[in-house]
């Protein structure tokens, strides 16, 4: 499906809250798009599943990983505000994370070894346990990084992802 017509259907099943901007990038399982939050008045991203993947199979587990990451409390951990389902899409809305992208952020240059090590830190203190089942992140080219100014971080930049692999 050419990334227009998602758009269009996305902007169909979140009106009238959100008005739908242009996507951000894209992984395996689904495309993230910039939306604004009309009643809030705050930009968001809406991650939507991918709909050749909208299967039974494939739609539990885009849900469980809204709920996953929704039970997360962590500074490199996105926050979910909202699942939704519509126009045939199933869809999650979250914390829009502001920064270059990785793949921008690379072309300033190799990261640091220091910075590295403090964000692998930053990724190894994320919580597991049995309700958590985080197996492993990692960033893609798409991934955003965070600057040390903002409140919630403690490094140089983190890499905060939306997109998790999942253990069962």
């Amino acid at each position: 499906m050419p990334a227009d017509a998602l758009l269009e259907r996305l902007q169909h099943a979140v009106s009238p809250d959100y008005r739908v901007e242009r996507e951000l990038g894209s992984g395996g399982m689904g495309r993230v798009y910039l939306a604004h939050e009309v009643l809030l008045n705050r930009s968001v991203a809406i991650k939507v599943l991918r709909p050749e993947l909208a299967t039974a199979d494939g739609a539990a587990a885009f849900l469980r990983e809204a709920q996953i990451l929704a039970g997360i409390q962590h500074p490199n951990v996105v926050v979910i505000h909202k699942v939704g389902e519509g126009e045939g899409l199933q869809y999650y809305i979250m914390e829009l994370v502001k920064g270059p992208t990785l793949e921008q952020r690379l072309e300033t240059g190799p990261i640091p070894a220091g910075e590295v090590v403090r964000i692998g830190i930053d990724v190894l203190s994320l919580p597991t346990s049995p309700s958590c089942p985080v197996a492993h992140c990692w960033p893609t080219s798409g991934s955003r990084v965070r600057r040390q100014k903002e409140k919630r971080t403690t490094s140089a930049a983190r890499a905060r992802r939306t997109t998790w692999r999942l253990s069962k």
